[in-house]
């Protein structure tokens, strides 16, 4: 019996031990997961720098060069090719070409427009060698880069009859040549387009108008 104490007594004391040991562990280790113990994990460790994407500046357009275009004043000679030109008037007639300032009147009706009138004279000179046939008479170009054609047949009354017409144009003749167009009435900025007076000339030049 004493034999079967001792025994009893010393697993009490190892069971003890074992109990306490497994207690120590516990309160100094890892934590049991629980709804109220829920795992915490730390991000606030500084991460690596993920790579950058380097941007690239917009590349500014390269300049662009424009030609400059030489502009003429009224009453001032130019010479294209085999021509010289020179605008000898130019005048806003407005709305109304009067029948009493035709060339028949008394016999000749107002004209109206809901545009204006532009009244051009000018004088042209072959100083070439040979005769050329004068083909198509200037147009006149506004700031909106609208052109007009002169109306010769519609407005011949109130144009003298030997400055009508544009047709054989002999080696240092000078001739004298008034057209009358129908421009729209917001046309500003008025710009007579001459040229070559050779069939085969394609230069021409702007003559301000002033109008």
């Amino acid at each position: 019996m004493i034999y079967r104490g001792r025994f009893l007594l010393i697993i009490t004391l190892a069971c003890l031990s074992m109990m306490s040991l497994t207690g120590c562990a516990t309160s100094s280790g890892t934590k049991e997961l629980s709804p109220s113990n829920p795992l915490i994990i730390d991000m606030s460790e500084e991460q690596p720098d993920e790579p950058q994407t380097p941007t690239l500046s917009p590349t500014p357009p390269a300049p662009t060069s424009q030609s400059s275009v030489t502009i003429y004043s009224t009453n001032q000679y130019v010479e294209v090719g085999s021509g010289v030109w020179i605008v000898l008037t130019a005048r806003d007639r407005g709305s109304v070409l009067k029948g009493s300032e035709s060339e028949y009147p008394g016999f000749t009706d107002d004209k109206t427009t809901v545009g204006k009138f532009i009244e051009v004279s000018l004088q042209v000179e072959n100083i070439g060698t040979i005769t050329e046939t004068f083909v198509s008479e200037p147009n006149i170009i506004d700031n909106k880069q609208r052109q007009y054609k002169p109306m010769p047949f519609d407005a011949y009354e109130w144009i003298p009859e030997d400055e009508l017409y544009l047709s054989d144009l002999q080696p240092g003749v000078p001739v004298k040549w008034t057209g009358i167009y129908e421009v729209a009435k917001d046309a500003s900025g008025l710009k007579l387009e001459v040229g070559d007076i050779s069939v085969w000339g394609t230069d021409t030049v702007l003559i301000d108008l002033g109008l």
